[in-house]
């Protein structure tokens, strides 16, 4: 079989699904090569080691080989069938191939973001993306065959633009902010007025008009006798400054 997958790359084909003799029929002519045999890293039959044929040998050992199809380049799709998407928003993107089962990798702007393998008996990998981004997106797969693995071309690219809008973060973060300023308000008031409550007021000192005239007077209480004074005056004289 190493021989026929030689012959089968040689050819662009897949993968060697058989080598049964002469299936299509003896072949004519000269025989080039006998008792082939290929390691199967070989890119040509030519290349292989085997014995060099004769023109009289004959064909009753011709073998045909039977190849798989060659991996088709898969096909991209996206769900919502939309190339403008609001920021934010949930989309399906499809990729399917020729294979049943094989396995999907999605590239965005060249960069791997996640590889899946397809359900049983299908050919097709739905990639669902929570929130979609902006940028390129292209797909491959990759199959095993007969013991081989087969990578298939890139698809073509499937090109996303999004436009930025309020998203649920962001109404969160707005409503934070709001709840925020209005903290710090209810805040500045409290403390505003409770200062105001705190605060001893001090009244004006009452001065008089500038053309009030002003009189001063002393009086002087003498001393009075030892006989008419009472218990707990002063013996000295009292004197008071008396200001109309």
């Amino acid at each position: 079989m190493k021989d026929a997958a030689v012959l089968c790359k040689e050819l662009g084909c897949g993968a060697a699904l058989s080598a049964p003799v002469a299936q299509f029929g003896e072949g004519s002519g000269p025989v080039v090569m006998y008792d082939v045999w290929c390691s199967g890293r070989e890119s040509a039959l030519r290349e292989c080691p085997g014995t060099r044929g004769h023109l009289f040998w004959s064909h009753s050992h011709d073998a045909g080989v039977i190849c798989s199809d060659p991996l088709q380049k898969p096909n991209i799709s996206l769900k919502p069938n939309s190339r403008e998407f609001v920021r934010g928003k949930r989309a399906e993107i499809s990729c399917s191939g020729n294979y049943v089962s094989s396995s999907f990798s999605l590239y965005r702007d060249g960069e791997f973001i996640i590889s899946q393998t397809a359900p049983e008996n299908n050919k097709t990998a739905i990639f669902t993306i929570s929130e979609i981004s902006a940028g390129n997106y292209t797909c491959t797969y990759t199959t095993v065959i007969d013991g081989r693995e087969f990578t298939s071309p890139e698809s073509e690219r499937l090109g996303i633009s999004v436009s930025g809008t309020w998203t649920g973060m962001h109404t969160a973060v707005l409503a934070a902010g709001i709840v925020t300023a209005l903290a710090i308000i209810v805040f500045i008031m409290g403390f505003c007025l409770h200062k105001r409550h705190t605060t001893v007021r001090i009244p004006p000192r009452a001065v008089p008009p500038d053309d009030t005239d002003i009189h001063y007077a002393s009086l002087a209480l003498g001393s009075r006798s030892e006989n008419r004074r009472q218990v707990g005056e002063d013996k000295d004289p009292v004197y008071a400054t008396v200001r109309v």
